[in-house]
């Protein structure tokens, strides 16, 4: 493998390769915001035609951006090499980032350790836990990954976390999320009665 590093701003020598992946927008535009807080150093690689074969998504904020988009040349790269890079790689999922900002230590994550706790505590899924801790019904995971999540309502979250357990000795379903969305709008509303709906 070339080791060497390169960089430049002379965007319009590279091509995208035909049968990548296409851009996906709602990736770019994360990628793009966490480049605007914090310049983050990524490496591209591009073959021999300057066809980027990894790092489409790291190249467009760059040129948006205009900063340096850093990358190396393997030769004789393609489609091929490109599906097993892909395939070999893992990315992060939710709980590898609550795992991250629990354990770090160059940052207090107090929200984070929290969250943990809450989440063995009543073993309810990811979002209903973010949805339950903020008392929201529509959950962004992303805020969450950029070590942005705040708890807003810790009682409240525990009060409702144990009225909606009561309802899974009648529901088996009463963990999942679309459920749990609704019940959070349920409690959330002053005429709402859960005793007298536990009744029925």
């Amino acid at each position: 493998m070339n080791n060497k590093i390169l960089e430049t701003t002379r965007f319009d020598k590279f091509k995208l390769i035909k049968g990548n992946r296409p851009i996906n927008d709602r990736h770019l535009g994360v990628l793009l915001n966490a480049m605007k807080k914090r310049t983050l150093f990524t490496l591209g690689i591009v073959n021999e035609k300057n066809e980027i074969c990894d790092g489409q998504h790291r190249f467009k904020v760059c040129e948006k951006l205009n900063i340096p988009f850093y990358y190396t040349i393997e030769h004789g790269y393609g489609l091929d090499e490109i599906i097993a890079l892909n395939t070999s790689s893992k990315t992060w999922g939710n709980y590898d980032y609550l795992n991250c900002f629990v354990e770090r230590e160059d940052g207090d994550y107090p929200d984070y350790e929290e969250f943990a706790k809450f989440m063995g505590q009543y073993e309810f899924g990811f979002k209903s836990c973010i949805g339950l801790l903020t008392n929201q019904d529509s959950v962004n995971t992303e805020d969450f990954n950029q070590g942005l999540f705040k708890i807003t309502h810790h009682r409240k979250a525990h009060k409702y976390a144990r009225e909606i357990l009561k309802v899974g000795k009648y529901y088996d379903r009463y963990k999942n999320w679309n459920f749990v969305m609704a019940m959070i709008n349920l409690l959330n509303n002053k005429k709402y009665d859960h005793d007298q709906f536990l009744a029925r």
